[in-house]
């Protein structure tokens, strides 16, 4: 499955190796898609869904119907009076949110890599459906012990509280985060208990390293936001980069992603776009400044960071291939913004990220699809009749076993230096469903790394091409550091 041959990186697809195709792959069927969608989709879009949209944004806007008002952000308090010891705390993890469906991956996940090697216990509000998943955990992992219960709701404090204070660390899945998660933050900033989470709610992020960010700092907790699909993979490769480009001198100056990925969309996911969709607001922070930009020293970060998430169709000749806007292009972006302000890559950084596709129509396609799900989220009696109809998944189901199976995510990278000779390229590869599977595995193993520095933490990555030098060839020097994770790097 890995080449030993001279390759073109820009022709190096591991996705198609596993004999996995990026969608519209068959032109013959993306031009009949396309032909269906520019014929019909579009008409309707802009003759009912946009004209909808944009009478009910109005609405919500200026005469406040349809929209409750958000609830203010709590101010910080400082920390608690007393901050336990966390390593004599009754657990080492909690999953919270262990009834929903990317929650109940993570469980599965540990249960089956750690067993009961950790001290560990499930969470959430509803008892019944706690105990289904503990009955699922012993059924299918064996000579695993009953793993504990915590209930505990979003909505009261005292539970968070005291389930915060039993354990280490939390990591969560319980969204969308700027209806249920801040406080949750607020408890482990508090109470000292590391936390993360998989949102990829970047205005919420901001809240939460506005108001707690000094909490955190002052009773030891590390709040640790964007750890799954969004926005690790991105966020790793551009470090990755950023390391190889020091090794040889310079400094990164520009990186460019192409992501090939195919998946279904969860309920989770839904209910969380659909929430930033109808509740968009922008930050006041407290700060001055935008929240991602503050350093380690509380002050903002000098340099300067660009962004181009690829929101034109275009032929793109550096990625050879039609590219259009990833739908978590911006969210990857905040992340490495966040990133690059605490640990520097680069003064003056531009951040381009597009999602790459077979042909035009492939592209084209995405785009108007895209068009009409975002139009169908903005009008509330087209989200419920697509809801009833089944046409978009209920929150807390999502994609089967078999469409995970079939799911791979392959994000292919370009770095720049400052010295135009310096380019460096990457390839991240998930052979599975990056989305909600692997998801749960980089947020458990990133809890995990929170507590423990020798657990290993590089079960998080599937595979990385750190490449550094000339573009004609790669080298032969292939080293596995995992069974399920291989580490290319160009052998210059």
């Amino acid at each position: 499955r890995i080449p030993n041959l001279p390759i073109i990186m820009a022709d190096f697809n591991p996705h198609a190796s596993d004999g996995k195709r990026m969608p519209g792959h068959n032109r013959s069927k993306a031009i009949r898609s396309f032909l269906g969608l520019a014929l019909v989709g579009m008409p309707v879009f802009f003759t009912v869904i946009l004209p909808a949209a944009i009478t009910f944004t109005i609405a919500k806007k200026f005469l406040g119907i349809l929209k409750p008002k958000p609830d203010p952000l709590p101010p910080p308090r400082g920390t608690a009076t007393t901050v336990s010891n966390p390593a004599s705390r009754e657990y080492d993890l909690v999953v919270f949110g262990a009834t929903g469906f990317t929650g109940k991956l993570a469980a599965r996940y540990i249960a089956r890599q750690y067993g009961n090697g950790i001290k560990w216990a499930i969470a959430g509000r509803n008892t019944k459906k706690l105990e289904t998943i503990q009955a699922d955990l012993e059924d299918t992992t064996p000579n695993l012990s009953k793993i504990p219960i915590i209930i505990a709701d979003s909505n009261n404090s005292e539970s968070l509280r005291q389930m915060v204070c039993q354990t280490r660390v939390v990591i969560t899945t319980a969204g969308p985060f700027d209806m249920y998660g801040t406080e949750l933050v607020r408890q482990c900033a508090e109470n000292g208990t590391h936390y993360c989470d998989i949102t990829g709610e970047t205005e919420w992020v901001r809240k939460m390293v506005d108001a707690y960010d000094e909490v955190a700092k002052a009773s030891g907790a590390k709040i640790v936001h964007l750890c799954g699909h969004d926005s690790i993979p991105w966020d790793l490769s551009v470090f990755k980069l950023s390391e190889k480009m020091k090794e040889r001198g310079d400094t990164l100056r520009e990186v460019k992603f192409f992501d090939a990925v195919l998946g279904q969309a969860s309920g989770g996911t839904i209910a969380t776009a659909m929430h930033h969709i109808n509740n968009k607001t922008g930050v006041k922070s407290r700060l001055g400044f935008d929240p991602l930009l503050k350093t380690t020293t509380g002050q903002k970060f000098a340099g300067k960071f660009m962004t181009d998430t690829g929101l034109k169709l275009k032929y793109d000749n550096d990625g050879k291939c039609w590219t259009g806007v990833f739908v978590m292009g911006t969210v990857n972006a905040s992340c490495v913004r966040r990133s690059n302000a605490i640990l520097n890559y680069s003064d003056s950084l531009i951040y381009r990220e597009s999602h790459k596709h077979p042909n035009f129509f492939a592209a084209a396609n995405a785009l108007m699809q895209l068009m009409l799900l975002g139009g169908i989220i903005a009008v509330p009696p087209l989200k419920w009749l697509c809801f009833k109809m089944g046409v978009l998944p209920k929150p807390g189901s999502g994609p089967s076993e078999k469409q995970m199976d079939k799911g791979f995510l392959q994000i292919s990278g370009i770095g720049y230096g400052t010295n135009e000779a310096n380019k460096m390229e990457s390839v991240f590869y998930f052979p599975t469903d990056a989305g909600y599977r692997d998801t749960a595995r980089m947020l458990s193993e990133s809890g995990l790394r929170l507590f423990d520095k020798e657990s290993l933490f590089y079960l998080v990555f599937h595979r990385i091409d750190a490449c550094s030098g000339k573009q004609q060839n790669v080298g032969q020097n292939w080293g596995y550091i995992y069974s399920s994770s291989v580490f290319w790097r160009r052998n210059c």
